[in-house]
């Protein structure tokens, strides 16, 4: 099944996103507008992390994501990796309740396992029963992992606000 998801343009950054039907993400230290019209989502934050939209379409001041190729892909840089920094990952997601085809979709994430630097990850994941996914939160780096998952389901077909805070020593 495919998901729609709209970005509305406030101070928005996503590094890869494919998952619900609308969401609008904040990562601290970068800034995003997505109000560009030329192709390329700018960072306005000064740390020249420009993001390359693929299958983004825009409505007026949002971006429009399907849900399964859509993504916007920023090249890898020491200003956004975890080490040491206050991160905050914030999005207001509204999911349709749907059973989800997937065991996870991602909102924002920042490498893999293993990546330099360090790794994190927003994410919606599947319960065991496909009708329920819930916020999964990862931060990685050589100081340890924080991987938390909340209990609340949000794939209800209502908006949610969701966050994923890390400090530079918690």
């Amino acid at each position: 099944m495919k998901r729609t998801v709209v970005l509305s343009a406030t101070v928005i950054v996503v590094l890869l996103l494919a998952a619900p039907s609308y969401a609008d993400v904040l990562l601290t230290g970068a800034d995003w507008q997505m109000n560009e019209t030329s192709g390329q989502m700018l960072d306005s934050s000064g740390n020249n992390n420009n993001g390359d939209p693929t299958d983004v379409r825009q409505r007026g001041s949002r971006y429009v994501f399907n849900g399964s190729t859509s993504y916007v892909l920023v090249p890898d840089s020491d200003s956004l990796d975890p080490q040491g920094k206050n991160i905050t990952l914030r999005a207001g997601v509204k999911v349709t309740d749907t059973p989800m085809d997937d065991d996870s979709y991602d909102i924002v994430r920042k490498g893999l396992s293993g990546s330099p630097g360090g790794d994190y990850k927003m994410e919606i994941k599947r319960a065991a029963d496909p009708t329920v996914g819930k916020l999964h939160c990862l931060f990685k780096g050589d100081e340890g992992t924080v991987d938390k998952v909340a209990r609340r389901d949000i794939v209800d077909g209502n908006r949610h606000t969701l966050e994923c805070i890390k400090t530079s020593t918690s």
